[in-house]
């Protein structure tokens, strides 16, 4: 994913230029975006570890959530791939022979050959989903198309920026969306992202879509705002531990052919311009919302 700024204001657009040459001598901010997408893309190993904060709402109500996501790749058909979110936590790894589907909430896991073309894709279903660790699998792939998505763009100010106790010296660019279909006529979609001058790795990318994103409400205006921070952002297999890609079930854990679903739930969903929202109701009266976006 890219990091995504945009505003509602038409200050904004004054400050998004179209791509061309730089009066400091810099490659066009496009131009270094498919430089960085195409370093995604040719990645055959990498170790990418990322928080994802989203908040979507309007005046006089808000939504915010975060997930956690971890995807590693090295040759010989090694991979690792971790998700938690608020509904769902996932580790899916194989140690050479065996294939584990680890569920760490409730302590259940199922195991299988290894598949040999690659990690097992996990299809949602309305009591179980599989939508984080989707995330985690395509994060690279993402990360290598978000140049594809700018109609324009310009350079802000370069960043030291702070993740952890690491400062990383980047160069910081924002672009304007192209218009995708499905979007209500006043939608406002923008992404600023953070590349490191080193590596030309993305360290952070802040994804920004407003206007009547909800179909039943084109009354309302909503704002979409997704902070992605890479804490691990490694396009080589060579700083990769041996013993990221071992599992060894816990010994409270039970194997099972298929996953305990979750408490019944009264589903409702709502399909939206860039999400599909669902408001979920439980016995107890509690309620969660979760996302999905339509977008990369």
């Amino acid at each position: 994913m890219v990091v995504l700024t945009i505003s509602f204001v038409p200050a904004l657009f004054r400050n998004v230029a179209a791509s061309g040459p730089q009066e400091d001598g810099r490659l066009d901010a496009l131009t270094l975006l498919k430089m960085v997408g195409d370093k995604y893309a040719r990645a055959t190993g990498y170790r990418i570890e990322s928080n994802v904060e989203e908040e979507f709402g309007e005046e006089f109500s808000k939504h915010w959530s975060k997930s956690r996501q971890t995807s590693v790749l090295a040759p010989g058909n090694k991979y690792r791939y971790e998700a938690r979110a608020a509904s769902e936590w996932w580790i899916l790894v194989p140690d050479g022979e065996t294939e584990w589907l680890y569920r760490p909430e409730a302590d259940e896991y199922k195991k299988q050959a290894a598949p040999t073309h690659g990690p097992s894709r996990l299809k949602s279903s309305g009591l179980m989903s599989f939508y984080a660790l989707d995330q985690a699998q395509d994060a690279v792939k993402n990360l290598a198309e978000v140049w594809a998505s700018a109609k324009s763009g310009s350079y802000l100010p370069d960043e030291d920026l702070a993740i952890g106790s690491e400062k990383v010296s980047c160069y910081v660019i924002q672009a304007v969306v192209k218009y995708r279909p499905g979007w209500s006529p006043d939608t406002i979609a923008s992404f600023t992202v953070w590349v490191d001058k080193k590596s030309l790795a993305i360290r952070k990318r802040q994804e920004r879509l407003e206007g009547a994103l909800i179909v039943s409400q084109p009354q309302v205006h909503e704002i979409d705002v997704t902070t992605t921070t890479y804490q691990r952002a490694d396009l080589d297999d060579s700083q990769i531990p041996p013993n990221i890609f071992a599992f060894t079930p816990p010994s409270n854990a039970k194997l099972v052919t298929e996953f305990e679903t979750p408490v019944p739930r009264k589903h409702l969903g709502y399909r939206v311009s860039t999400h599909y929202w669902t408001f979920d109701a439980a016995a107890d009266g509690s309620a969660c919302v979760s996302a999905s976006p339509i977008w990369g």
